[in-house]
């Protein structure tokens, strides 16, 4: 992991290699777990630094299984996925991707065709003109594709999920087989060549017995059919025991459904997934992974989702755009928002938890349109926002043009990429396990602290100065400006005379990030003193100095111009220029003057007070007295 030294030198542009390897060693050493310390993030199990780790990425729907509109795929259209992990990884500077699963083999409405299929195909004719599936049998071309795909990503320092489920193909909770002969038919629906559809299997499980041409009863609970429900256990321990080896977070399905009534059988449906994962985990001795649920979808119940979210105790969370219970703000930064990331895991006295914003779930493909969000209409703003108060993110990437839907490259996306990448690089440099939201501290009201020691904070553009209370009076700080978009930078150092500093941004009208630490310099701990020495005498000085890293000396006297010159051993004259013990030997008229001592380390220089060494005797040349 990174250390404080690493941090320093990385905002130096220093040790890039040096940080690149020791990161990509970190994230493939072990796996996620929630940070004991601060749960709003991850950290890597067995790092001894227990650095916390900020997930941020994008993804892109076939990155799995490859797709092909009006036509089955085939190995000319499949995904490049290492040129997929070079745009993470070198165009950007990500560290996460979500992985979809598609259980249907076919997007009807828009002919968009998935191979390989999750299960194994096996005899007859299913309702996409092949073979019926086998629900008792993983398809080993899409589990061994997962597999060698999650690990060449760990390899180029990304983290991956795995998703089980695709709920968002069992039906649009609005048509059903009443169109039937009229603008829709049963095969214009994603359900009708869903592996759980009566049609397509071997096995006799039917996801729609009460015949609505949709299959949401597959996403119920208590189920509609115990088969079914055993044959998605079935499923998913296929999965973990096959991938339990790699350092994954197991999604449990992409925007399922809420439910007609209260407990709300399709969140509960989720719950129950996410402890047959759990069950199957323990049973089998595998190491337990984290578990994410994100935001189910249903007209008229999208209000409840958050809450339901987090009444659970899943490890990860993806909200949709709107407020959470008890708090102010929307996700998608309307109404001042995001919130503060202090929601508990329940029965946890500790505040946060781990949320990624994934924009699937916010703005859908983000295209803009009506009355646009802040994360629209203002990305980096909205990221910086959110980061200083404690999310992950996700990218939902239409650069791949290679989708059904239409969706196209926005300017605003290139404004968000670019401004993830500058947060993920941000997340590392800081001490991100100590900090937690604190807008309370801010006179903006977004910032991440550690009080009194460290902190960092977003200004938007109509705000020219930055007030952070809670400092060290007296203590030295080194402090950064961070303009946001497009990186410029500005450092100095200040030291507070009371509890609050505020400083100006050299931008006054441009957005951009402060980031104030405790200088982590040489303190001197005891400056040199004036001294006084006889012609052909001793003269001497002496510096103390504490700091973390290597300490370094060098002594300096102060020339005609008031210009300091570094001074070197011999000549008969200086000994001990480069520690913390300055010899003069024979002084001459020529050595008389100010000294003073600068001392480095690998996070920075700090000068002591000039010291004086003055004739014993002044005005004469021969002194018979010292």
């Amino acid at each position: 992991m990174l250390s404080r030294c690493q941090r320093i030198m990385l905002l130096l542009g220093l040790c890039l290699g040096a940080v690149a390897a020791e990161a990509f060693a970190a994230l493939t050493s072990g796996r996620l777990i929630v940070h004991p310390a601060n749960p709003r993030y991850f950290m890597v199990e067995g790092d001894p630094d227990q650095k916390a780790v900020l997930m941020v990425g994008s993804h892109v729907w076939n990155n799995f299984q490859d797709w092909r509109q009006g036509a089955w795929p085939t190995n000319a259209t499949r995904l490049d996925f290492n040129d997929l992990l070079d745009y993470l990884t070198i165009d950007n500077d990500f560290n996460f991707m979500r992985g979809w699963a598609w259980e249907t083999t076919i997007l009807a409405q828009v002919d968009m065709r998935f191979d390989p299929p999750i299960w194994q195909r096996q005899s007859g004719t299913g309702n996409d003109g092949r073979p019926k599936v086998n629900l008792d049998l993983l398809n080993l071309s899409y589990i061994n594709r997962v597999d060698s795909r999650v690990g060449d990503a760990l390899q180029r320092g990304v983290s991956m999920s795995v998703m089980f489920f695709e709920p968002i193909t069992y039906g649009d909770r609005q048509q059903n087989c009443v169109l039937v002969g009229g603008n829709l038919a049963e095969e214009d629906f994603d359900w009708y060549t869903h592996g759980f559809q009566r049609d397509n299997n071997v096995n006799g499980i039917d996801g729609d017995p009460n015949n609505d041409c949709e299959g949401w009863e597959t996403s119920t609970y208590p189920p509609v059919d115990s088969d079914l429900f055993d044959q998605q256990r079935h499923y998913l321990r296929q999965v973990v025991d096959e991938l339990h080896h790699l350092p994954v977070i197991w999604e449990v399905g992409n925007e399922g459904w809420v439910g007609n009534a209260a407990p709300w059988e399709g969140f509960e449906w989720q719950e129950q997934i996410m402890a047959e994962i759990r069950s199957w985990e323990t049973t089998q001795g595998y190491d337990p992974h984290p578990v994410w649920m994100s935001a189910m979808v249903q007209p008229g119940r999208n209000h409840l989702v958050n809450g339901l979210l987090l009444s659970t105790d899943a490890e990860v969370l993806s909200p949709n755009g709107r407020s959470a219970p008890g708090v102010s703000g929307d996700f998608n930064g309307q109404n001042g928002g995001p919130p503060p990331n202090n929601f508990r895991y329940p029965g946890s006295a500790a505040l946060g938890r781990i949320i990624i914003l994934d924009t699937d779930h916010i703005c859908g493909g983000c295209q803009g349109g009506g009355n646009p969000p802040p994360i629209i209409t203002d990305p980096r703003g909205w990221s910086w926002k959110a980061f200083t108060r404690g999310y992950h993110f996700a990218f939902m990437d239409s650069h791949f043009e290679d989708n059904p839907w239409g969706l196209i490259e926005l300017p605003h996306h290139l404004a968000l990429r670019d401004s993830m990448s500058h947060i993920k690089g941000w997340s590392e440099q800081i001490g991100l396990a100590a900090m937690a939201p604190r807008g309370n501290l801010s006179s903006t009201n977004f910032a991440l602290a550690d009080p009194g020691d460290e902190y960092l904070a977003y200004k938007p553009a109509n705000q020219a100065v930055v007030s952070l209370s809670a400092v060290q009076s007296g203590v030295v700080y080194d402090y950064q400006w961070f303009r946001v978009t497009d990186g410029a930078t500005s450092t100095g150092t200040v030291t507070p005379a009371g509890t609050t500093v505020t400083l100006s941004s050299p931008w006054s009208s441009t957005p951009a990030a402060l980031h104030l630490e405790v200088s982590l310099a040489p303190v001197i701990t005891m400056q040199p003193q004036d001294v006084l020495a006889p012609y052909g005498g001793l003269g001497w000085f002496e510096v103390r100095a504490t700091g973390e890293g290597t300490l370094a000396y060098q002594w300096q006297q102060e020339v005609k111009g008031g210009l300091p010159v570094n001074l070197v051993d011999g000549n008969g004259t200086f000994s001990g220029t480069t520690t913390t013990f300055l010899q003069v030997h024979n002084v001459q008229e020529q050595d008389f003057g100010r000294y003073r001592c600068v001392v480095t380390s690998e996070f920075g220089t700090t000068w002591s007070n000039w010291a004086t060494l003055a004739n014993w005797c002044e005005g004469v040349t021969q002194c018979d007295e010292f």
